[in-house]
């Protein structure tokens, strides 16, 4: 009914994922792409406007104070987004990072619908990706589970 060719793209579009190395460099993408814009269009400008010194204003939405939560976010942005990247302490490190996704949908942007909200949404989804399955085989956390 099928030919070879067509048997072969039929089972590559089709495909349900999850097998071998795709999952592997999969998460490697994730760790890049969500860390390294992380870092880039949150974390870093953050931490510069902290090392220009003060007046700082930040939100202060789960009534840390205002410096407690900036610390906290430029921590989050900042040092968790380089861990992801390189896969150290993956799970551990995107907590924070899914945590703050979660407080800027729900308590800072929600009031301002969907479009503000996306954004955080998906990095929310990417960073619990990254606490259900791990940082994968091409990471530090991969070398030291080995070892």
């Amino acid at each position: 009914m099928f030919s070879g060719k067509q048997k072969s793209m039929k089972k590559w579009i089709f495909n349900s994922g999850g097998r071998g190395n795709a999952v592997d460099i999969s998460l490697l993408l994730i760790r890049i792409i969500a860390g390294g814009l992380m870092i880039v269009r949150h974390g870093y400008p953050k931490l510069v406007k902290l090392a220009a010194g003060p007046p700082y204003t930040f939100a202060d939405p789960i009534g840390l104070g205002e410096m407690p939560s900036f610390l906290l976010i430029i921590f989050a942005e900042f040092v968790c987004a380089i861990l992801i990247i390189i896969g150290l302490g993956t799970r551990l490190a995107a907590i924070p990072l899914a945590f703050a996704m979660g407080v800027v949908t729900l308590l800072v942007n929600y009031s301002q619908g969907l479009p503000m909200m996306e954004l955080p949404i998906l990095f929310f989804t990417l960073f619990l990706v990254l606490i259900i399955m791990g940082a994968g085989k091409y990471s530090v956390d991969h070398l030291i589970s080995r070892g």
